[in-house]
């Protein structure tokens, strides 16, 4: 038998102890760290510019189409969003979990390799990416100084730091903001264009063609063989200044001095950064969809700091932003209540058992299951985390309970003098209990098996945690079965616990409640299932979240500009803002913006209560007219966040119907910030060709739109190489050549043949409305609008939405579907039920197998309602949702609130053998296993307090599940002390309990007979017409160990 292989072998047995701890401190420090197990979906992101301005419908019609068609092929492809906006298309696709994005990134080359031809030859060579360019950065680094310029910064970033933290394995992405991007430009003037009679597009390509390196071939003479190599690029400002583009008819040179003004200098800024108020250069750094954010942060930030030992001493160089520090913080946290839980386990130890050598031995199964634990962890690749982290922390809680049963089943037998030997004592009173524990531990773990039924993603999510309580419930088994006998048998030599006054006062008490229970079944009863039905009724009115609100102290601002906003306008609100929010000193510990053109954000993290400043913030300011202020979590698990996706084909229509339903949603309470998200149409001056008045030009539709482009916008003429640096250079028009829009139909234009025409010669102005973005959701045009729900529920703003949107006149083929949260939540509501119905019929079927019945597994499963009454209450009292972890927390209970029902019936089935007096029976050995169950009972709830109770930012991904499975189990185990007892002697004696039970359930009928209602007369008739006849209550119980029975109860008359 295995349990004496310790007794016999005790040698064997330490050494395999000591093996476990040196292998598995081994491997705690090589499993890697996160926040929550990786559920991201491989993220493969395809960028495609485009030359020359092309407008968003025909990028749509030309790009993004074509490319979707061929990518929708692609095998595990979840969900593909486009977006098309001027000259340029952007296909996000995100696949199910374990698909190879590397391999995915093979297969999209090749499908781009199929319609490369079918693409505009204006389109540049697209870029595959495995993030998407709305990821938030995991990190913000910031350069500031008091002796260099913002440009000079953006220099260093460019060049010193970007390159080499992109080589960092895992990150995707660096942006730049801050500070003006160098050039080389060519300002040309136009009026000594025209007196030459230049056309702009010969001097760019004039320019172009003079700065080039080529090799001409290569000539063999005699044993030395000569590359030849044509050159001709430029070194200096001077040698492009004097670069010659033309001859006059006086046979004069005219050199690109003669017309422009040539300058090293920066473009005009583009972005805007500043960290509280000050002016800095930040850099973005995005993570690849699937990458450890953890290890990807640290070796970023190995990188930054050797960097800064050679970077100039005036640079500062500041971590804005780092998630890894919040995820450590969150695991350390975790850990802490971990550490906390396991000193308050041995204080309970200690409160119960007053026996050093007890205690130990029940304390070794907790560092004797980490270690197996951890092994197991580690040969099955998981991380530690939040999920895997809560589940040893719960499983932690259950893992002594097997020692103390068989550390209590031993000193029973002693105090019997069942056995004759020691040995023979704490081998058969360990075995006695393999089956209840056996039991116990099989319906725990089985709990987790219907997760397979789930969705990918919260199946990705809440396996590790299942997994790790399996681990930490198979460890414990195989402690107890292998490790404590020995140390029983070495140390223990008086086996009789200490019975403290306490205790035999709780017993005492236990034992009267237990005698008022069977005295009044009925009452019991009815008022246990009323509980019950009050559960169910509280669950059913309960709302619904996905994933618990984060309480993450940051959060940001995004700012909406009206069409065609300059951008120094934008930059100029933005600081108004920055100062408002700086004015809050106590409050606001960090304020960090970047302002854009189409995308404005400020990151605001203060010392606590973010929720409760953002309210403050926005009652005090309001708006910032004219722009649009909207607010969001920094975290986008359990953001507050509704989106509403609107299909159709017309994208007119489309957003007519966007402004009428965004204008009901305002009307919806608790939703702030309803906004459309999509590039509002700007204002677009179309210049309409005229073929015929081009031909008779000597134009052509291509040569007028890129000479206007090089005269108004700027063409890139070719790139100067200096300093081991390539810098673009642009020609343009000396700025403000162009003045107003009224000027571009005079904007003089000079054709091949050198003659100037006029651009109102060849063209008519119209300006229109441009759309800016076109959105597509697998393959169909969709327009969404987001709105923050606050403090108002997931399935109430759902609600509330709904019926806002009744009233909106959808045409055909136009519908509109709440997503996000909302849309995870229904598809996994129905799969959550399935889960804990498979759930209870795994325990049942786990349950019949080890006890060969059928009825007492049904006796047993009494304590699963019993529990959710805990859950039920919980909920409604700390005003809590029914989110993904509450399910979850149901799903464990059920598995570990049987433990205390499996040990009271199998020590009333083996007490009862030859023995007539159940009742007896049933006292005894309910009064038996109370300490067990009290110790057991008290190490589950009290072991995840400090989880419960933590205030850390990151608490809230573990404080329902810790919530729901600490109160029902407290409710749980109560009423499996007192129900249980019941229920068995019902079982036992149908006939004579029941009748008991119909015999009450009559006096009920008779006593509401007296009641006069509506229709109260025919329900009274069936009532009594189906009870039948009085039957007599059965006897009290006899708890005073035979020496006197208790009188019988009388029948009660009416």
């Amino acid at each position: 038998m295995i349990i004496d292989l310790g007794i016999k072998k005790p040698v064997t047995t330490l050494m395999i102890v000591l093996a476990l701890m040196i292998f598995s401190s081994i491997m705690l420090v090589r499993i890697p760290v996160e926040l929550n197990p990786n559920t991201a979906s491989g993220m493969v992101s395809v960028i495609t510019r485009l030359r020359g301005g092309v407008a968003s419908s025909e990028v749509e019609k030309y790009v993004t189409r074509p490319l979707e068609e061929v990518f929708s092929e692609l095998n595990g492809l979840k969900e593909m969003i486009s977006s098309s906006k001027e000259s340029e298309s952007n296909i996000m696709m995100m696949f199910h979990h374990g698909v190879d994005t590397d391999f995915i990134v093979i297969d999209v080359r090749e499908k781009l390799a199929m319609v490369r031809h079918l693409l505009p030859k204006e389109t540049e060579k697209p870029i595959i990416a495995k993030f998407e360019q709305s990821d938030a950065p995991i990190i913000i680094i910031s350069l500031s100084s008091d002796k260099h310029s913002p440009e000079q910064l953006r220099e260093v970033a460019e060049e010193q730091i970007k390159e080499k933290i992109m080589r960092v394995s895992g990150v995707a992405n660096i942006e730049i903001g801050g500070g003006r991007e160098r050039k080389l430009l060519i300002e040309i003037d136009n009026a000594k264009l025209l007196a030459y009679k230049l056309p702009i597009l010969e001097v760019v390509q004039k320019i172009n063609l003079s700065n080039i390196s080529i090799s001409a071939g290569e000539i063999d003479e005699k044993s030395r063989n000569y590359i030849i190599r044509a050159t001709g690029e430029y070194n200096n400002v001077s040698e492009i200044e004097n670069t010659g583009i033309a001859v006059t008819d006086s046979g004069s040179t005219i050199r690109i001095g003669d017309i422009a003004t040539v300058r090293d200098s920066y473009y005009e800024p583009t972005s805007f950064a500043r960290l509280n108020a000050n002016d800095v250069v930040s850099l973005y750094i995005q993570k690849e969809s699937t990458a450890n954010t953890i290890s990807t942060a640290r070796e970023a930030l190995v990188v930054i700091e050797d960097l800064k030992n050679v970077l100039d001493e005036n640079i500062v160089v500041t971590v804005v932003k780092n998630d890894a520090e919040y995820i450590s913080k969150a695991i350390y946290s975790l850990c802490e209540a971990l550490v906390v839980g396991a000193i308050l386990l041995a204080g309970i130890l200690f409160l119960f058992m007053r026996n050093i050598k007890n205690i130990i031995i029940v304390g070794t199964t907790m560092p004797l299951s980490l270690f197996m634990s951890v092994l197991m962890m580690y040969f099955t690749q998981q991380t530690f985390n939040v999920m895997t982290l809560s589940g040893l922390a719960m499983g932690m809680a259950n893992v002594m309970d097997n020692a103390i049963v068989v550390i209590e089943n031993i000193s029973f037998h002693h105090h019997r003098k069942t056995f004759k030997s020691k040995a023979e004592l704490v081998v058969k009173g360990t075995a006695e209990l393999w089956q209840p524990m056996f039991a116990s531990t099989v319906t725990t773990i089985v709990v987790f098996l219907p997760l397979v039924f789930l969705e990918p993603e919260i199946r990705q999510l809440y396996m590790p945690f299942g997994l790790t309580i399996t681990f930490a419930l198979i460890a414990s088994l195989v402690s107890t079965m292998i490790f404590i006998p020995p140390q029983i048998f070495s140390w223990q030599h008086n086996f009789e616990l200490e019975f403290q006054g306490w205790y035999m006062r709780i017993r005492h008490i236990y034992g009267k409640i237990l005698k008022f229970v069977f005295r009044r079944q009925t009452f019991v009863w009815l008022f246990v299932i009323g509980l019950f039905l009050a559960s169910l009724k509280i669950l059913q009115t309960r709302d619904s979240e996905f994933l618990d609100p984060g309480d993450v102290n940051t959060f940001r601002i995004g700012i909406q500009f009206p069409p065609a906003t300059r951008i120094e306008v934008s930059n100029e609100l933005v600081k108004k803002m920055e100062k408002d929010l700086l004015s809050y000193r106590d409050d606001v510990e960090r304020v960090s913006s970047k302002v854009e053109k189409l995308h404005t954000f400020v990151e605001v993290k203060v010392y606590k209560n973010a929720e409760y400043f953002k309210e403050e913030f926005r009652k005090r300011f309001g708006e910032y007219t004219p722009a649009f202020v909207y607010y969001q979590d920094s975290n986008s698990a359990g953001a507050k966040e509704m989106y509403v996706d609107f299909y159709g084909q017309d994208y007119d229509t489309l957003k007519q119907l966007a402004f009428s339903s965004s204008g009901r949603l305002q009307q919806v309470k608790g939703l702030t910030d309803v906004k459309i998200r999509m590039r509002e149409d700007e204002p677009e001056i179309n210049l309409f060709v005229d073929n015929d008045r081009l031909a008779i030009f000597g134009l052509t539709a291509y040569y007028f739109g890129n000479t206007l482009h090089c005269q108004i916008r700027g063409l890139i003429a070719t790139q100067y190489r200096t300093e081991g640096k390539q810098i673009e250079t642009i020609a343009r028009l000396v700025p403000g050549s162009v003045k107003n829009v009224n000027e571009v139909l005079f904007l003089p234009i000079v054709n091949p043949k050198k003659d100037i025409v006029r651009v109102g010669q060849v063209a008519t102005a119209e300006e229109i409305k441009s759309t800016q973005e076109i959105w597509h959701k697998n393959k169909k045009r969709f327009i969404q609008i987001s709105a923050n729900r606050n403090k108002i529920g997931l399935t109430t703003a759902a609600r509330g939405i709904t019926a806002a949107l009744k009233g909106v006149a959808f045409p055909r083929d136009y519908s509109f579907n709440i997503a996000g949260d909302y849309e995870k939540t229904v598809k996994n509501q129905g799969s959550f039920i399935l889960a804990v119905a498979l759930t209870v019929i795994l325990i049942f079927f786990v349950l019949a197998s080890i006890f060969e019945s059928y009825k007492q597994p049904f006796l047993i499963m009494c304590a699963l309602p019993l529990s959710l009454i805990g859950v039920a209450f919980s909920l409604w009292i700390f005003k809590k949702p029914i989110s993904l972890g509450v399910w979850i927390g149901i799903m464990i209970l059920f598995g570990s609130i049987v433990y205390g029902s499996i040990i009271i019936v199998d020590k009333i089935n083996q007490r009862r053998h030859g023995r007539k007096n159940i009742m007896r029976v049933i006292f005894e050995s309910c009064k038996e296993r109370l300490r067990p169950e009290l110790i057991t009972f008290l190490m589950k709830t009290i072991g995840l307090l400090p989880m419960v109770l933590s205030r850390d930012e990151a608490a809230s991904m573990w404080r329902s599940l810790g919530l729901t499975v600490l109160c029902g189990t407290v409710t749980g185990t109560m009423l499996t002390l007192l129900i249980i007892p019941t229920a068995y002697y019902l079982m036992d004696n149908p006939r004579k309990s029941f009748g008991g039970l119909i015999s009450n359930i009559k006096i009920f009928g008779r006593l509401f007979g007296r009641v006069k209602a509506p229709g109260m007369k025919k329900i009274k008739d069936l009532t009594l017409k189906k009870l039948p006849g009085t039957h007599k209550i059965p006897p009290a119980p006899d708890i005073n160990n035979g020496n006197k029975v208790l009188p019988k109860i009388p029948k009660i008359k009416i």
